[in-house]
């Protein structure tokens, strides 16, 4: 789990969006020179930021609101605004109550959001933007999860201080407390960030809550942007199941004929399409969100879908029963590409076990798939040949407790997908054995940098070896395929070297178009 970052201060905050999108209104209270000021700070603030001039709007900041980054942040908070609602808002005016050396700069609507400002010297600073009273709330569901959700946001927002093990025990599943992190050390963990990273701001959802899980956003008064994710067991009352604050996701929204969750079959799978244009790229393994930048960047010169397979963690798709093997998830793939009427051919694109599921699904769909982009997959005989290693190098107690490490499986709290990568391999082997991969651009793409977690060196570079090893099979699979190490990549090299990715998804793709030119 990532570490438990807090929040403080009882505040929470409107998108920035809405809020720069309203007029501002004038009438205040106080000294006509403060208001006058105060008008001067928001709308030079506002200008800067319509300007794209970082500098000048973190010059309008207090040095607690600053942070240690702010220029950082604030080009990162652009990307998020518009210019014109910007400059609209910087044209009007602000009502304004002084009380002392703080003031209140009230926007005209949504209701209740508004500026907070301090006296620095002989001017005012923005301390707090866009904030709510807590009543303004109300965007959070009264439901189990959004009663949740207002509980940790409480919590973050200072309430750790009087909070007690007990009370977190009532709360948080008894799994989640024996297996993720005790609640005295909850309790510990969310007062001591409280006290180093507060105060943050609710900002709003990365996808809308269901029944029992929900993405909630937040914002450092630097603007960094974090989430918090809460997830409910199916207990009466409903308990925290998974609870984590993270760097925040990337917020996806459903838009086109090709994206949203489509019916499977009893249960609904999340799908999102962006671009245009045949082969069709698809992605396989982890979650939409972690394909956002790759996708970006193939969907300018073609269609490309990435999907929240079942069972993913805080993915947007429906769960399915488990163990779940290699077969299941190219049978959900390509149900699912039928129920949105994905138009083909498919160029699929798999990372780790997910190059193992599109090698199946390549082998069973042979009509459907033209290309294949693997990332350091894993290969279908893996297992054995990992056992068969480690028997050489290590003594018989040794080896069977590597065994053993090998085949379990992480405890459902941690790893909800619950892969049976044993069976997965075997299936993998038994369909290419009937039916061979056929003559199509393939490009692997295999790790350059070793995992350095190992406390073995020699076991670590047999495991290199061999794995190097597997990766040339993998490659040799196809005639004229391409493979590439990743020099400065470990195993995610979609995330350490995208650019890579995405030359290689284009080789793929003018292969695919072009066979001459492969």
């Amino acid at each position: 789990m990532n570490a438990v970052t807090a929040i403080r201060g009882r505040v929470l905050a409107v998108s920035v969006l809405a809020l720069l999108a309203v007029a501002l209104t004038g009438c205040g209270v106080g000294s006509a020179t403060n208001k006058e000021k105060i008008s001067r700070t928001a709308t030079t603030y506002l200008r800067a930021l319509a300007d794209g001039d970082t500098a000048k709007a973190c010059e309008q900041l207090t040095r607690r609101a600053q942070g240690g980054r702010c220029e950082a942040a604030m080009k990162e908070r652009l990307s998020r605004l518009e210019s014109d609602a910007l400059t609209k808002a910087a044209d009007d005016s602000i009502d304004i109550d002084v009380d002392g050396d703080t003031a209140t700069a009230r926007l005209s609507e949504p209701e209740g959001a508004r500026f907070l400002l301090a006296k620095v010297g002989g001017e005012w600073r923005i301390d707090s933007g866009y904030t709510l009273d807590a009543s303004a709330s109300a965007a959070i569901p009264a439901t189990p999860v959004g009663d949740q959700v207002a509980w940790a946001l409480a919590q973050l927002n200072g309430g750790a201080a009087t909070l007690s093990a007990d009370e977190v025990t009532a709360r948080f599943s008894p799994e989640f407390l024996s297996v993720v992190m005790p609640a005295s050390e909850l309790v510990a963990s969310l007062e001591r960030t409280a006290a180093e990273r507060g105060p943050f701001t609710f900002t709003g959802f990365a996808y809308p809550p269901t029944t029992g899980q929900a993405i909630g956003l937040i914002e450092t008064k630097a603007g960094e942007r974090g989430a918090l994710r809460i997830q409910l067991d199916h207990g009466e009352p409903a308990r925290i199941f998974r609870f984590e604050v993270t760097e925040a996701p990337s917020v996806i929204k459903a838009a086109g004929p090709y994206s949203g969750r489509f019916d499977i079959g009893g249960r609904k799978l999340f799908l999102h399409c962006t671009g245009s244009g045949t082969p069709t790229v698809v992605f396989q393994g982890g979650l939409t969100t972690d394909w956002v930048k790759v996708q970006a960047r193939v969907a300018k010169s073609t269609r490309a879908c990435s999907y929240d397979p079942a069972n993913g963690l805080w993915g947007r798709s429906d769960p399915a029963p488990t163990p779940r093997t290699a077969e299941d998830v190219v049978a959900d793939l390509h149900v699912l590409l039928a129920a949105a009427k994905v138009p083909g051919p498919y160029v699929l694109v798999g990372h780790s076990d997910g190059g193992l599921f599109v090698q199946l699904y390549a082998s069973k769909h042979s009509d459907e798939v033209e290309g294949l982009v693997l990332i350091d997959a894993v290969h279908m005989d893996y297992y054995a040949r990992r056992t068969a290693l480690l028997k050489t190098l290590l003594p018989p107690a040794g080896w069977q407790a590597a065994v053993r490490g090998l085949h379990a499986r992480s405890p459902a709290i941690l790893d909800p997908e619950q892969i049976d990568l044993e069976t997965s391999l075997a299936q993998t082997r038994a369909a290419l054995s009937v039916a061979p991969l056929q003559s199509m651009p393939l490009f692997v793409l295999t790790h350059g940098q070793p995992d350095a977690s190992g406390s073995d060196p020699r076991l670590a570079a047999a495991d290199e070896r061999l794995w190097r090893k597997l990766q040339n099979e993998i490659a040799a699979l196809v005639p004229k395929s391409k493979h590439v190490i990743a020099k400065r990549s470990g195993h995610d090299i979609h995330h350490e070297q995208p650019e890579l990715l995405v030359s290689a998804i284009r080789e793929v793709v003018e292969g695919v178009r072009d066979p001459g030119s492969w």
